[in-house]
């Protein structure tokens, strides 16, 4: 083979895996979109704040439903101290537990269980929170 036949099959060889690179990559048919066109997912659920100087939580009552809107809720504990949620009457998918919220951190999303009664379902606050005011019993309302 003449060193002109051999530079000719490597010329051939790396256009071929050229090619094939930008096929794999998927440059050659389109643009690789830019990062900002991935879209998050939009929660339609409802987060409950608890504050200091505050008597209550915000929202005290918390309406999910089970067929449209907002079908899940979270804590976020702005206070100084753990607070821990305990409802007598579990609303929620997966097992029945206290939700523990640290100082200064948002608890994970609890989605209403498809299968809960349509009520309220009150939970206490413990310790409670302290601030002006009566406190009121917050709940967890079920729409159908």
């Amino acid at each position: 083979m003449t060193p002109l036949n051999r530079l000719a099959a490597r010329l051939i060889s790396g256009a071929v895996a050229l090619v094939l690179v930008l096929l794999v990559a998927g440059c050659w048919c389109k643009p690789c979109p830019p990062a900002t066109a991935l879209v998050k997912g939009v929660e339609l659920g409802v987060t409950v704040r608890l504050s200091p100087g505050q008597t209550n939580a915000n929202p005290t009552e918390v309406h999910l439903s089970k067929t449209s809107g907002a079908d899940h809720v979270r804590w976020v504990n702005e206070t100084s101290e753990q607070r821990t949620l305990r409802f007598p009457i579990w609303p929620f998918m997966g097992p029945k537990a206290d939700i523990v919220l640290v100082a200064g951190e948002t608890s994970p999303w609890y989605t209403m269980d498809p299968n809960a009664a349509v009520r309220s379902y009150f939970y206490q606050i413990d310790p409670p929170l302290v601030g002006p005011g009566p406190p009121t019993e917050p709940s967890i309302n079920e729409k159908p």
